[in-house]
Formats: structure tokens, C-alpha cells, sequence
């Protein structure tokens, strides 16, 4: 069985945890206006984001290697990137109309 898809599971688990954490700090610090969806979206950012240093800390002391710890590390980055905005398209017009009243 290949060590990688759970090692990945591992650090999912775990930004899951530390996402969750992330999440409810940030939603205090300044309130989301999009609603259920941007609630969602934030979420899960903020537990891949938080899933990146565990994801790559696991495949480094694994023995799989540098570079696809380094190629672990910048998928993370990426997916968080791309579902963050994604909730920043969400958040947009909310938002604005929000913060005009």
C-alpha cells in the first residue's frame, strides 16, 4: 500500500482540527456576509491551509523525499489559494452591500 494518500488523510485530519480553530478566529476578528457558502468555503481554506506543514512535516519523516514534500506542500497552498477565492467571490457582494448601510 502506498504511504502517501495516507499520510495525506493523516494531515487532513489533523488541518481539520487546527482549520476549525483558524476559522472560528477569524469569523470573530470580522463577520462573514455571504452567507452558508462563504461559511463553508472559509472553512475548508483555512483547513487545508492548516493541513500544509503536517501534510509536508509527514512526508518529509516518511522517507518519500524532498521534492514531493516540496510538491505536497505547494498543492496544499494551492487548493487553500483557490478555495479562498472562491469565498472571496462569495463574500464580494454581501459584503459591499454590508458595509454601505
Amino acid at each position: 500500500m502506498d504511504r502517501l494518500p495516507t499520510l495525506l488523510l493523516i494531515a487532513l485530519a489533523i488541518g481539520a482540527a487546527l482549520g476549525a480553530v483558524v476559522h472560528r478566529r477569524a469569523v470573530a476578528d470580522e463577520k462573514v456576509h455571504g452567507g452558508l457558502p462563504a461559511l463553508i468555503l472559509h472553512y475548508l481554506g483555512a483547513a487545508v491551509f492548516s493541513s500544509a506543514l503536517p501534510a509536508v512535516l509527514l512526508t518529509v519523516f516518511s522517507g518519500l523525499g524532498f521534492l514531493t514534500a516540496v510538491a505536497v506542500g505547494f498543492s496544499c497552498f494551492l487548493i487553500a489559494l483557490l478555495l479562498l477565492l472562491a469565498h472571496a467571490a462569495v463574500e464580494l457582494k454581501p459584503r459591499a452591500a454590508a458595509l454601505l448601510k
